[in-house]
């Protein structure tokens, strides 16, 4: 489709002028007229082309982005926590393993607790989002 705009950036020049010139007409009704001068080099239009399609795509891929981040978040959030403390710590310690291992949450206590906590989500995560999503598929809007 296509958009049309009035462009007012040329506006300020167009009244510069109009005011300067001192001999104006205002009341002519010929083309010197002052007002008409100034609207047509005052005012223009813009046209622009919108893609509706690439629009739309745009807005679904950002959708499903945002479904899959939130969804790898929901199922394995333990985890995913888990994995950005020890990529700190490695970090602040240029990629050193053994400042990894001397770290208090890297006994196989803690890390026990975070993986059972992830499985204990697991499953009633997934069986919500297969919900949710057969919700949506089974919709007549969507098909």
């Amino acid at each position: 489709s296509v958009e049309r705009q009035l462009d007012f950036s040329d506006a300020g020049k167009a009244v510069s002028r109009f005011i300067a010139n001192r001999n104006r007409r205002l009341f002519s009704m010929t083309s010197e007229n002052a007002l008409i001068t100034l609207l047509s080099e005052g005012v223009s239009t813009r046209v622009k082309s919108i893609d509706s399609k690439r629009d739309l795509e745009d807005s679904l891929r950002s959708a499903c982005n945002d479904f899959i981040e939130n969804t790898s978040i929901s199922l394995a959030g333990p985890v995913l926590t888990f994995v950005e403390k020890c990529k700190g710590v490695s970090s602040a310690n240029g990629g050193e393993s053994s400042a990894l291992s001397s770290q208090s949450f890297m006994n196989a206590e803690y890390v026990l607790t975070v993986m059972t906590r992830a499985l204990d989500r697991l499953e009633p995560e997934l069986g919500e989002i297969n919900t949710q999503m057969s919700l949506y598929m089974e919709s007549a809007a969507t098909r």
